[in-house]
């Protein structure tokens, strides 16, 4: 991915995380207001009689606005009002208005609504005969929407859209919205008269100050949107991984065997279909873990499952090429360990078959190293070796280096960056260095959870001739067991 793709994607993804946001924090903020507002409502219980319809008007049109505000947030409202005689054009407008930073209805609708009931507790207007404490808790109940109203279009995520992004003069005016509400809020709730001096003064300061806490609060929230985007891009840039070695290791590695015994001169029709039936079995596997429909595991697992999974998809004619350690059956994966190997074993052993091996042996063991416990898989083979095989370079303590070219090595490279995540790597070996013949490939991670794990030796850099935690070795051709 170029430069310019990683800022696109960024930008992308900094909008979808905002309107994910927005989604809660509009439908939390249209019940506050609605809690503000319906206590403002009470205040009519002690309004004048002749301040009732005036008192009933300004509240009446704050509470289309917060209608409307309800209505913006949902599909299936918007539908509901469309449907509606003579609504069809405000469905279309609110609907429009959606993620985009700019002026709509409903906020022009609350905007009004709360100027207006603002009047009847402070201002130039207020209503004459309320209790003091009621005045008071009048004003900051009417300041309190309008704080919560306009904070929803400070962070709206409409300032992040990329497609349709606000013009120069939505973006100019953003920085200065809270010093000009502040200045409207001054006005509005200044004791123009004798009335409004019942509220006390340190309140008034505290109402015309309170718009100033947007700069904090847009910081935040830029803070929180930046972590939050960064963490989707890396988890969605995981997931892709996660899901090309998958398809990789458990839909190529099968289709790459089943190919091989199609150009065999004498192919078996019996052995064909078996082995594609295998390889679409693991396309469904795939589909199924990639899409969320196979249910989590939730009991471990061993390498025994794994290895007769692997077999299966493996022609009749190569299964004798192949031997697994005795020991290596028994050994017992957590979920996440089950599907690392899940990964690592077909990428390794299909690599070691294409070699044109002979004998490929195949051991999964866990070790306890410098107090850290770990799971491993081997396989050793005597094929070719390295350079013969691939153009893979291994550095000097045997690591795959990180500018693997494609082939066989690219995968190798694929599963490694993928092993890093939990403290792995790969290491190829060429035997050759010891009077052998063939590749020794060492994969290993830090065990993600401690099941059936016993105390063992520190591992050797060449495989052993016997298990880690046992006596004489026992080996199981390929397909038994």
């Amino acid at each position: 991915m170029g430069t310019g793709d990683t800022a696109d994607a960024i930008r992308t993804t900094h909008y979808e995380t905002a309107v994910v946001a927005a989604a809660s924090l509009w439908s939390a903020g249209c019940w506050i207001r609605a809690g503000l507002l319906a206590a403002m409502w009470v205040t009519l219980c002690w309004m004048p009689a002749d301040e009732l319809l005036r008192a009933a008007a300004c509240l009446t049109v704050a509470t289309a606005g917060v209608l409307l505000a309800f209505t913006h947030t949902s599909e299936e409202a918007l539908d509901r009002l469309d449907r509606l005689p003579g609504a069809g054009r405000l469905a279309a407008h609110l609907s429009t208005t959606q993620g985009r930073a700019t002026v709509d209805a409903s906020g022009l609708a609350e905007g009004l609504g709360m100027a207006l009931a603002t009047t009847l507790y402070v201002g130039v207007t207020p209503v004459h005969g309320l209790p003091a404490p009621l005045r008071t808790a009048g004003a900051v109940l009417a300041i309190g929407y309008v704080w919560d109203a306009v904070l929803q279009a400070v962070i709206d995520p409409g300032w992040y859209n990329r497609e349709q992004p606000p013009d120069r003069g939505m973006r100019i005016f953003r920085p200065t919205i809270p010093v000009i509400l502040a200045g409207l809020v001054t006005a509005f709730v200044w004791p123009w008269s004798d009335t409004g001096h019942e509220v006390p003064s340190a309140v008034l300061v505290l109402l015309a100050a309170s718009p100033l806490l947007y700069y904090p609060a847009w910081a935040a929230f830029d803070v929180l949107l930046r972590s939050s985007a960064a963490q989707v891009l890396r988890a969605t840039t995981q997931s892709r991984e996660s899901a090309g070695t998958d398809i990789h290791s458990l839909i190529k590695s099968p289709l790459v065997l089943l190919h091989q015994h199609v150009l065999d001169r004498e192919p078996e029709l019996a052995e064909i279909r078996r082995l594609s039936w295998a390889a679409i079995l693991n396309v469904e596997a795939v589909r199924r873990d990639l899409s969320g429909v196979a249910p989590p595991l939730d009991a471990p697992q061993t390498f025994d499952e794994l290895w007769r999974t692997f077999t299966a998809i493996v022609p009749a004619t190569d299964k004798p090429r192949m031997t697994v350690d005795a020991a290596s059956m028994s050994v017992v994966l957590s979920p996440t360990d089950f599907q690392l190997t899940q990964r690592v074993l077909p990428d390794l052993a299909t690599n070691a078959l294409r070699s044109g091996a002979s004998e490929v042996s195949v051991a999964c063991r866990k070790t306890i190293r410098g107090g850290v416990r770990e799971v491993h898989v081997e396989v050793t083979d005597n094929g070719p070796g390295i350079a013969a095989t691939t153009s893979i370079a291994p550095t000097a303590d045997g690591t795959l280096p990180g500018h693997l070219p494609g082939g066989p090595a690219g995968s190798l490279r694929a599963l490694e960056a993928g092993l890093r995540r939990y403290d792995g790597a790969i290491t190829l070996v060429d035997r050759s260095a010891t009077g052998a013949r063939g590749t020794w490939a060492h994969a290993r991670w830090r065990e993600q959870d401690r099941i059936g794990l016993r105390p063992v030796t520190e591992p050797t850099t060449e495989p052993t001739t016997e298990p880690v935690t046992g006596p004489a070795t026992a080996r199981v051709r390929g397909g038994e067991g």
